[in-house]
């Protein structure tokens, strides 16, 4: 399923969710299939994993959460599509960093924005 993901084949991942079992799996990265779509900003194939289950707020080996990353990618329809689906925005990583940081460190003035009307506070 990631070389699908990473390719964004749509098809070929929806295919793939026919047989797979736990889309909150991870490769020998850490990543899952959902942190690997937002990685490359995929917003279609993110929008099927949310839908065939993948957890919105699962947490990576140092406690980031997909909308950490999508933040960090400077992705905003999949920030806003991750909020959409309960991702929680005032969550913190394992060294206290939250989106709403990563948006103002970086600079995305829009991401910011969203995150705060989205109730973001730190």
């Amino acid at each position: 399923m990631f070389e699908a993901i990473k390719n964004g084949d749509l098809e070929l991942v929806r295919e793939e969710l026919k047989i797979c079992k736990n889309l909150n799996m991870a490769d020998e990265m850490g990543s899952t299939p959902l942190n690997c779509a937002i990685y490359d900003r995929h917003a279609e194939i993110v929008k099927l994993l949310i839908s065939s289950g993948a957890n919105p707020n699962a947490r990576d080996e140092d406690g980031a959460t997909p909308l950490h990353l999508a933040v960090d990618r400077g992705a905003i329809d999949i920030v806003e599509l991750l909020i959409d689906n309960g991702a929680k925005v005032n969550v913190e990583d394992e060294d206290g960093t939250t989106p709403l940081y990563i948006s103002i460190e970086e600079g995305f003035e829009s991401i910011e924005r969203c995150l705060r009307v989205n109730g973001a506070k730190r």
